[in-house]
């Protein structure tokens, strides 16, 4: 406590231990603190004496360090979260979410599902094409490191993990044209039919044209169709005026 009649006692700064030493929570900078220690078990015991100490001016905290991905990466859909060892540090409490406020979060790895690595692959699937937070603190027997650094990643676009196309990109246009020709006119080993396929498009969002002309692509391909369909005509017909002359 800041007071040595311990009359201020801030949350987590007191508690049991079945050790001989704790990991405090985060202290202020340059704050004097007092401290004492009592036996509980198998009975209770006296206080310690009151010692005193203060912490420096801007001194540093230890907390866990973030090493990947760098901020800003585009990462899979299952991404690997690496960070910096703490000291003294039993499990790591991961939070990932949406926005940086962390109201929104997506992934929690906390209390008894903390992980005891440095190192973690995400084991869902998050959607693509989409920003992410994401933080890390060391958790101990009895108390918890400041939560550290937020870093940010973007997940890959969708069709990058084979996912259909979504929304707002326009299909293709596939015309399929086929000629039968007369058998009198046939050509020996030649096929019977005659098929071609004309396609407009995909077209990707971000060159997608405005909607009223996107019939145009589809019209524009039939009659491209028709235009194919008589020249096939026509030649079909010179043939059979050649074998008759």
């Amino acid at each position: 406590d800041t007071d040595d009649g311990f009359g201020n006692l801030a949350e987590g700064f007191s508690g049991t231990t079945s050790s001989a030493s704790v990991h405090l929570p985060a202290l202020e900078t340059a704050t004097g603190y007092y401290w004492r220690i009592r036996a509980v078990t198998p009975v209770t015991g006296r206080w310690s004496e009151i010692r005193k100490f203060t912490t420096v001016l801007g001194g540093e905290v230890d907390v866990p360090g973030l090493t990947g991905p760098e901020a800003g990466s585009v990462v899979p859909v299952r991404p690997v979260l690496q960070w910096r060892a703490v000291a003294g540090a039993e499990k790591y409490e991961v939070l990932i979410a949406t926005d940086y406020l962390f109201t929104e979060i997506v992934v929690d790895r906390t209390g008894e599902k903390a992980l005891p690595t440095t190192a973690w692959q995400c084991e869902v699937s998050l959607p693509p094409d989409t920003t992410y937070y994401w933080k890390i603190r060391a958790a101990g027997a009895a108390s918890y490191s400041p939560w550290s650094n937020t870093g940010v990643f973007i997940t890959e676009p969708a069709s990058a993990v084979g996912l259909p196309l979504t929304a707002g990109t326009t299909p293709a246009a596939v015309t399929t044209l086929q000629v039968i020709m007369p058998t009198s006119t046939l050509i020996p080993d030649e096929s019977h039919v005659i098929t071609t396929t004309i396609t407009t498009g995909p077209i990707p969002d971000e060159q997608a044209s405005p909607e009223w002309l996107k019939p145009l692509f589809y019209l524009g391909g039939a009659i491209l169709a028709v235009m194919l369909g008589l020249l096939i005509t026509m030649v079909v017909m010179l043939v059979r005026r050649n074998r008759y002359d």
